[in-house]
């Protein structure tokens, strides 16, 4: 059945003002969608004309720029944080002179030395005694002129026991001064000893151990 107006009857029977209310509810309720639909909608421009004005002035973009920077970041530290975390190779950092100020968990699997005993420190107490003072010496000279060295050393771990490391060393600057040493190094102690060994058989005999 099509809907009737009864808000000019004058039929007030039970039906007829049940219809009546029931109408009267509709338009209400209409009339309050429309408002704040219009409501909404003027919001909706302002706000619309308020973002195209900050992109016309460049502030949104600025805006967003940023926001976009930050997120790249944020990437980049948590890239850098994973790399020094989960490398095989020992890191250690130093300050300008040359105290260990952070090592990562591999620097402490090879030495055995954790981040604790070590920060503070200076790396040549892992020192093996292999080396010559003139040695060190010569390597800090290069370092200290080029910003960089890298060669062979024989260590001692918390044990007592030696290993070979490859070790690379660079100098970090900040207008002109260092600031930091940061050394990164590679276990190759089961390398040096296959090389003993195939120079060994280069020069003996493999049976009665005479020189060839």
């Amino acid at each position: 059945m099509p809907l009737r107006d009864y808000r000019g009857t004058t039929d007030v029977t039970l039906d007829n003002v049940g219809k009546i209310v029931f109408w009267s509810d509709i338009t209400h309720s209409y009339t309050s969608f429309i408002s704040d639909f219009k409501s909404n909608l003027i919001y909706a421009a302002i706000a619309y004309i308020f973002i195209e004005l900050l992109l016309f002035f460049g502030i949104g973009k600025t805006t967003v720029s940023l926001n976009l920077k930050i997120k790249q970041s944020t990437k980049d530290l948590q890239l850098y944080a994973k790399i020094f975390n989960d490398t095989n190779e020992g890191i250690n950092i130093t300050d300008d002179k040359r105290n260990i100020i952070l090592v990562n968990p591999a620097f402490s699997e090879i030495t055995g030395y954790s981040q604790e005993e070590i920060i503070g420190k200076n790396p040549r107490f892992l020192g093996s005694g292999r080396q010559s003072p003139q040695f060190y010496s010569t390597m800090w000279k290069i370092l200290n002129e080029e910003g960089h060295w890298q060669g062979e050393v024989w260590n001692r771990k918390k044990d007592g026991s030696l290993y070979a490391e490859l070790l690379s060393i660079s100098a970090l600057t900040e207008n002109g001064k260092i600031t930091n040493y940061v050394g990164i190094f590679s276990d190759i102690t089961q390398i040096k000893k296959q090389q003993q060994i195939l120079e060994k058989m280069a020069h003996y005999d493999v049976l009665t151990q005479l020189p060839n």
